[in-house]
């Protein structure tokens, strides 16, 4: 049973308890207190502290703490309900959509969009909260709190003993480089006192410090790090040969302007993953705990001595950093379709967004599609008015692409089947785009890239990047420590 409760105080000035889980909606708190006092839920809300509650979500995501108390209030606006839009998406990835009505039941729905199942075991998911066996056909999309809008379900095939590991974990992946080995140190437990020749005694321990001092150093990684130092010597060791570089240079297809080339991330190499991790991995330890702290306090530091700015200084910072990415001659910009198709083209960074959108244009079965383009997460449209600088995809960017309509192809894209005949790999993406920036391509296939690169990417823009005070920004003179400005009347004390 949960510990869980709220209260909830009526428009007739009775307290009403209720015992909840994390799981439970707010809509189904709201019915159970309108159906015992004899009121209409859809002419009722729930406040917490003057603001309305939302209805449809659960009560572990809306915020409330445990114990709180929520005022039912009358109001003016009917709550209708509407179709929902339910999306149900398969572990293959496979996705059946429809509409119903808030009082369909989950097996109603998996019936009519899996008609083909035969499987038995089917786990339906939503927002964490996991139906099946007999629950399938007595839970509803209204005590989900789905009453209008659209939402995604997705359909599992789990036996009960299973939905107990943690979810919503994906497997960790291999390091391609191996760790350097270690020499253990073995430690002898003697389990009873024995008498030892003295010259003996001395040999065996300066045996084992000799051991101790040639063995290699073991620096422990700060928190966050996911590369040890041996990994990334050996990364930076890997060389691509001159046949590899020549079948790279093969695959290389070019299919328009802009030096413009496609791929598909389906044809990557698949990783090779471990098995997942116990749910122990995840438990925080001391020293973590201890990083952490001292990872806050080195940040709220930071925000304290950051100087105080007027918008005029923080409009002449933008300028700074527009000018700083600005000396990139090229930046490379790539397209993500629905389909997992990619357009990689060269642009420069006072091109405008409608310039990627007429190349985009020129790939399309439909040339006259009506499309947008944004970045995510979150998602954002980009104006097509606004430079590439200015929307921070210099020196590169991953652009998603997205449109209302549905006009593909007969090979299911919206990129057109001659230019689908053209595609090239993903390494030989990477290493045209390396080639177009004017980059070195030694060691960039596989690994990560050298140090030039590095500070081109650093570059483009990052939120954790300290501000830098302009030249022009000058200490107050109550903050510095030249004599010039101690009054006369201060002594320092000796």
């Amino acid at each position: 049973m949960s510990n869980q409760s709220i209260t909830i105080l009526t428009p007739n000035g009775r307290r009403q308890t209720l015992k909840l889980t994390p799981n439970t909606t707010l809509l189904e708190v709201l019915e159970q207190v309108c159906r015992k006092f004899q009121l209409d839920p859809n002419r009722h809300i729930l406040r917490h502290h003057n603001k309305t509650v939302d209805l449809s979500g659960m009560f572990r995501f809306s915020g409330l703490p445990n114990n709180c108390l929520l005022e039912m209030e009358e109001t003016e606006h009917v709550r209708k309900e509407a179709e929902v839009h339910i999306v149900l998406q398969s572990e293959s990835g496979d996705r059946m959509s429809g509409d119903f009505a808030p009082a369909t039941t989950l097996e109603e729905i998996l019936v009519r969009l899996y008609p083909k199942r035969n499987e038995t075991n089917w786990v339906i998911i939503y927002m964490r909260k996991e139906v099946y066996g007999a629950d399938l056909a007595t839970t509803t999309l209204k005590t989900l709190g789905l009453t209008s809008g659209k939402a995604m379900l997705r359909l599992l095939q789990r036996n009960p003993e299973e939905l107990r590991v943690q979810a919503n974990v994906s497997s960790v992946l291999l390091p391609k480089a191996q760790p350097a080995p270690v020499v253990p140190v073995v430690h002898e437990k003697l389990e009873q006192p024995m008498e030892v020749d003295p010259q003996v005694k001395d040999d065996k321990m300066t045996t084992v410090a000799d051991s101790q001092n040639n063995s290699p150093e073991v620096k422990k990684p700060k928190f966050g790090d996911t590369l040890t130092e041996p990994d990334k010597q050996l990364e930076k060791r890997e060389t691509i040969s001159p046949e590899e570089m020549q079948r790279l240079e093969e695959e290389i297809r070019i299919v328009g302007e802009n030096d413009a080339v496609i791929f598909s991330l389906d044809s990557a190499a698949p990783r090779v993953q471990e098995k997942d991790l116990p749910d122990s991995f995840f438990d925080l330890t001391i020293d973590d705990v201890r990083l952490l702290l001292r990872d806050l306090k080195d940040q709220a530091k930071a925000m304290d001595d950051a100087p105080l700015l007027t918008a005029k200084l923080r409009e002449m910072e933008n300028d700074r950093k527009v000018l700083k990415l600005l000396q990139y001659k090229k930046t490379i910009i790539r397209i993500q379709f629905p389909d997992r198709h990619v357009l990689q083209a060269t642009f420069n960074p006072i091109d405008t967004l409608e310039c990627v959108t007429n190349l985009v244009r020129q790939h399309l079965q439909n040339p006259q599609l009506d499309f947008h383009l944004f970045t995510t997460p979150p998602k954002r449209i980009l104006p097509l008015e606004s430079r590439l600088v200015e929307l921070q995809c210099v020196p590169q960017a991953v652009i998603h692409f997205g449109t209302e309509q549905d006009e593909k192809s007969d090979t299911g894209s919206y990129l057109s089947s001659d230019k689908l005949m053209n595609l090239t790999s993903p390494d030989a993406a990477v290493l045209h785009a390396m080639r177009s920036r004017g980059l070195s391509v030694n060691s960039i296939i596989g690994t990560k890239v050298d140090g030039s690169d590095e500070e081109m990417a650093g570059a483009s823009g990052s939120s954790t990047q300290k501000p830098r005070i302009p030249d022009n920004f000058h200490k107050s003179s109550a903050a510095s420590t030249s004599k010039a400005s101690v009054p006369k009347w201060f002594k320092n004390p000796k």
